[in-house]
């Protein structure tokens, strides 16, 4: 992606920041410019802080989210979604072409359609998505929509998230999109590639269908990267 043209309206970087660039007049204050000239454009750690620590798409908390103290000794946190709220991100592009989604994520009951993220404008417009569970079957499942279109749904209908840590990675490379679990190759599907377009409404732990539900679960390390890893850079993710 290009984001040397000049910013269209303001934004007030921190002091931290030296960098700052534009993508379809939408601000991107670098924070960490060797993470974002590696590939990884966003990072949500959920470790007790809603910022962006590549760039600034802070998140936003809403309704009973919050965040959970998984150890004490230093003290480490997630992202906690009780089936009662969840997190959004701002307005921006996200994903153009290539791009790899990776999470930590704890699911606690299984909720029809609970999302680990969902970035889009609507239901359906532009949509990437992963879901916890495709309806009540615990399997994880992914989209990409190219406007109001999909074509397949990314899915492994014999694992199930629930009750235990795991790793979820989508990777998108082409029309072919691919998912990781804990660093494995579970399954591929085509798909669309996904339009560069600012997307508006960008939830984590919620849908952006109204009939779906909240997710029931916890997340950390929420990773979007602007290519296609290979699998020994996934272990890697699921590593750091």
């Amino acid at each position: 992606m290009n984001y040397s043209e000049p910013c269209l309206f303001n934004f007030t970087c921190s002091q931290s920041i030296s960098n700052s660039t534009c993508s379809n007049g939408y601000c991107n204050c670098i924070r960490n410019l060797t993470k974002y000239n590696s590939g990884l454009i966003n990072e949500w750690t959920l470790n007790n802080t809603l910022n962006d620590s590549v760039r600034c798409n802070d998140l936003t908390l809403y309704e009973n989210a919050s965040f959970l103290m998984e150890s004490s000794s230093p003290p480490l946190y997630s992202g906690y979604v009780p089936a009662s709220g969840y997190f959004s991100a701002p307005p921006d592009v996200y994903f153009s072409g290539d791009f790899t989604i990776t999470a930590w994520t704890l699911v606690y009951s299984i909720q029809a359609w609970s999302r680990i993220l969902d970035f889009g404008s609507g239901y359906p417009m532009n949509n990437v998505f992963i879901a916890l569970s495709d309806y009540i079957s615990g399997n994880p499942v992914g989209a990409i929509y190219n406007y109001t279109s999909y074509i397949n749904y990314l899915c492994n209908t014999s694992i199930v998230l629930h009750l235990h840590w795991t790793h979820v990675a989508m990777v998108a490379n082409g029309t072919t999109a691919y998912l990781y679990i804990n660093g494995s190759f579970v399954a591929q599907s085509i798909q669309y590639v996904a339009p560069n377009v600012v997307r508006t409404n960008n939830y984590i732990g919620k849908s952006s269908w109204p009939g779906d539900s909240l997710a029931n679960a916890t997340y950390k390390n929420i990773r979007i990267y602007n290519k296609a890893l290979n699998g020994l850079a996934i272990i890697n993710d699921m590593q750091n």
